[in-house]
């Protein structure tokens, strides 16, 4: 087993999990357990003309599923998706829109899509997560249960740029309006 220092390739696996076929690349993966189900989903980015948000699932952690398409939008629309699951019915995914330039564009937003099975996700709406210094790049967020809010990290890019000089944090009811801070956590 891992240690969370020193991590081994569990007997059976096959590298890579998945490969671009048909040209283009992989990024932007999130892992998630399903209790429900028992098993593990990852959801990565496929970027082609298109971004594509393909979801594997495996009960073992060796055997993994027919990669699923769950969205897909022109690039750079859906960037960096990450994924909460609530109950076996609410699912959450926050990602990154950047436009048609990417990462050298002027801005980005980050938007929330719904599902009630992890697959078939709804139309986004434009979350208020909002910085003085720049805009949110490759964005995380989980759900912290004691807190009874959604907690996100992320680093800020500067307009038409695509380095990220600081990390930030911001907290959030209900996965659409956000609290920032001030201070950087990096």
């Amino acid at each position: 087993g891992s240690t969370g220092t020193d991590w081994v390739i569990p007997a059976g696996v096959t590298n890579p999990l998945e490969k671009s076929a048909g040209g283009g690349y992989l990024s932007d993966p999130d892992v998630l357990y399903d209790p429900d189900a028992n098993d593990i989903r990852i959801y990565y980015r496929r970027v082609t003309t298109e971004n594509e948000i393909w979801m594997i699932r495996s009960s073992d952690g060796v055997n993994w599923s027919t990669p699923v398409l769950t969205v897909h939008a022109v690039n750079h629309l859906i960037v960096s998706p990450t994924i909460v699951r609530r109950s076996t019915t609410e699912w959450l995914m926050w990602s990154v829109n950047a436009g048609a330039i990417g990462c050298g564009g002027p801005s980005t937003t980050v938007e929330l899509r719904h599902s009630t099975d992890g697959q078939h996700w709804s139309d986004p709406q434009t979350a208020s997560i909002s910085d003085p210094d720049g805009f949110p790049w490759h964005i995380d967020v989980e759900w912290v249960p004691s807190r009874g809010e959604y907690w996100a990290v992320y680093p800020l890019k500067t307009a038409g740029g695509c380095t990220t000089d600081r990390l930030r944090f911001a907290t959030s009811a209900d996965g659409l309006h956000w609290t920032t801070y001030p201070a950087p956590l990096l």
